[in-house]
């Protein structure tokens, strides 16, 4: 696999579900590309399309949100001189990033299961115009 196909594969992960045909056309399109350069050119052409798209930004918040966190906490708990609450603060950062990525995924397993449920029953998966639940005929 190429690093232009890798960069697209990655760059496909930020799409939504109702996106993903885009990325496959992404990628068809890089294929009928021959020359490294235009591949190349071409999946940072990708990339700066799909950051464009603000769902994108939607799968990035966590990474975000932890690079601030290190970025200002780590230089923040250097000048700390107390050896042993230097280790806590790190330590402290270390738990609430652990804490905040197991309820994301906690969350996430749970609004699938929901969400599986829902259709399993018939009911649809997103809300009706009037904004209540639908049950699909069947």
């Amino acid at each position: 696999m190429s690093g232009a196909e890798l960069i697209i594969d990655r760059v496909m992960r930020l799409l939504p579900e109702h996106r993903q045909p885009w990325g496959v056309a992404m990628r068809a399109e890089l294929a009928q590309l021959e020359s490294p350069r235009e591949r190349r050119s071409f999946a940072l052409g990708c990339v700066v399309a799909v950051l464009r798209q603000p769902s994108a930004w939607a799968g990035l918040r966590y990474p975000v949100l932890l690079l601030a966190l290190l970025a200002s906490g780590v230089p923040w708990s250097a000048q700390i001189a107390y050896q042993p609450l230097h280790n806590a603060a790190l330590a402290m950062m270390i738990v609430l990033i652990g804490l905040s990525w197991l309820l994301a995924a906690a969350l996430s397993l749970v609004s699938a299961i929901t969400r599986r449920k829902a259709a399993h029953a018939g009911w649809a998966a997103e809300p009706s115009p009037s904004g209540r639940a639908t049950h699909l005929p069947g």
